[in-house]
This record gives structure tokens, C-alpha cells and sequence, in this order.
């Protein structure tokens, strides 16, 4: 089922499949990766209860979780909807529980506000007992000309020590690239081309892609997710940019009890907590 916002300004439309966003339009224009060289299908995929490769260790048992989670492959269901904003959700089920063991209710909500689109991601424990879960967002941006081209501005002064992601050992690997020192970092389509960018425990909360040279064309908020990941498909012009509460685990230290894993999230029993970003879009430059 595919479900649609809009305010005159902003048009969102919003998949059932993964509660995934699949198409802003500002004024017409369209604002996220279409896939127009088919080098990647996805849009805006949702990240949960972890984000990228993370071992799932729960009282001692492994659980074998996938790469960013189920809630990207998982069917959501209808919570309320408006002229302006959607909510969909989804809960723990059999199959879930045999890679995350914990009884669970995850809501996603858009919002069209001016020209910002608002994401809130509300988790639910009806438990007795606390549970741990991370969330992530990937939202894709769509540009006119390479990667390269771009800029992104923080809004406070970063160390820019970018960590190594090793594929066929699914973690990271503790060598780090330098890519300078400021608020600014300019994309590095070379870079971007075979690696992610990965940031860990940002001082930002918020950051602007602009055109180098030119104006800005987006600005996320994030408060709340310390570290930030850029991805690029090889060939696109697009780019993700991504705050995360955790990081794919280090390589030599995976075997590590989830709930005292960096950035892992604890939610209390029959509480529930909320995580919130926000992307405001500027002309398409």
C-alpha cells in the first residue's frame, strides 16, 4: 500500500513496505534517489533495531540478525493518518523474535511542515522487563551533478576521521582516513565511489548539503544520534546522508552483550521512547 501527504509545498509519499519513505516532492520536484541508473533500489530505508552489521547477544544467546535490521522487510500497518501526517507501525511477532528477542512495538510518523519533513520514530516496550534496540535513517538526497560537487556544512566543528568498512568481514575495521578538520567536508567522489563515509560521536546535530560554490539545497537535523554516515552508489547522483545510534561492530569486538553495546537504546518497561529528525528542503540547485 502506498500512502500520500502534502501541504502544497512538500508531497511525501510513504511505502507500507518498511514504513519506507519513497518520494518527496518539493514544488514538483523530486527529491530522493529514483534509482535512475539502477545501481540502487532503495529510497529511504529505516534501520532497525540496529544499523548496519551488529551482533545480536541477548543473556548470552546469539541471535542472527541481519544487516540494518528487519524493519526495512517488514509490513506495516495503518495507525492514523491526516492531510498532512501519516503514522505506520508494525510489531514483534514470531519471526522477529528469533533474531531480536524482545516483545516490541515500532511506529514510524511523517509530518509536512512548510518546507520540512519531519520523521519521528516512536519505540514501545510492553514488557516488565527493559528492553535495548538502535535506530538509524538513510534517507537518500537526489542531486543534479556528481557527488563531488557537493558539500556538506555542520553546524559545529568536527575532527573528520572517517573509519574503514570491511565487507567481507562485516565490521569496521579500526584504520581510520583523515579527511580534515572544521564544519565543512566536502563530498570525496573517489572516496565514495568503493567507501562510506563513517563519523563516530559527532559534537553536530545539524548539517546542510550544499553545491560547492552555490546555495544550499537540504539541512537535517538529528539530535539524539551521535554518529554519521555519507553513502554513494557508484555512478549515481545522489547521496545518504545518515545518523545512526550505533556503529557496525569493530571487527575484534563483536562478542559483546547487546544492551551495553555503544548506542544501544534502553527503553524501560511499559514505556516507550521517541527519536526525531527533520529534513528541510531549499530550491534544487
Amino acid at each position: 500500500m502506498i500512502y500520500g501527504i502534502s501541504n502544497g509545498i512538500l508531497t511525501a509519499m510513504i511505502s507500507s513496505l518498511g514504513g519506507e519513505l519513497i518520494s518527496v516532492r518539493k514544488d514538483g520536484q523530486e527529491r530522493l534517489w529514483q534509482n535512475d541508473n539502477g545501481s540502487w533500489s532503495g529510497h529511504a530505508p529505516i534501520l532497525f533495531p540496529v544499523c548496519g552489521d551488529c551482533t545480536m547477544i541477548v543473556d548470552g544467546k546469539q541471535y542472527p540478525i541481519k544487516k540494518h535490521g528487519f524493519a526495512k522487510k517488514s509490513e506495516f500497518y495503518l495507525v492514523g493518518t491526516s492531510k498532512e501526517e501519516i503514522t505506520l507501525g508494525f510489531k514483534s511477532n514470531d519471526e522477529t523474535k528469533c533474531v531480536y528477542p524482545y516483545d516490541f512495538e515500532f511506529h514510524v510518523t511523517y509530518r509536512v511542515k512548510g518546507a520540512t519533513l519531519e520523521i519521528f520514530y516512536d519505540v514501545f516496550n510492553p514488557s516488565d522487563l527493559p528492553m535495548y534496540a538502535m535506530c538509524g535513517c538513510h534517507e537518500s538526497y537526489a542531486l543534479k551533478e556528481e557527488v563531488g560537487k557537493y558539500e556538506a556544512v555542520f553546524n559545529q566543528k568536527e575532527c573528520f576521521d572517517s573509519y574503514i568498512y570491511q565487507e567481507e568481514k562485516c565490521g569496521i575495521k579500526h584504520k581510520i582516513v583523515n579527511f580534515g578538520e572544521g564544519k565543512r567536508i566536502q563530498l570525496p567522489q573517489k572516496f565514495l565511489n568503493t567507501e562510506c563515509l563513517i563519523f563516530k560521536d559527532l559534537n553536530s546535530t545539524e548539517v546542510e548539503l550544499k553545491k560547492i560554490g552555490g546555495k544550499k539545497i537540504a539541512k537535517l537535523k538529528f539530535e539524539g544520534f551521535k554518529n554519521f554516515l555519507f553513502w554513494h552508489p557508484l555512478g549515481s547522483k545522489m547521496i545518504c546522508m545518515e545518523p545512526w545510534h550505533n556503529l557496525p561492530d569493530f571487527i575484534d569486538e563483536k562478542d559483546v552483550e547487546f544492551s551495553v553495546k555503544e548506542g544501544a537504546q534502553e527503553i524501560p518497561p511499559k514505556s516507550k521512547k521517541r527519536f526525531i529528525h527533520s529534513i528541510e528542503y531549499f530550491d534544487f540547485e
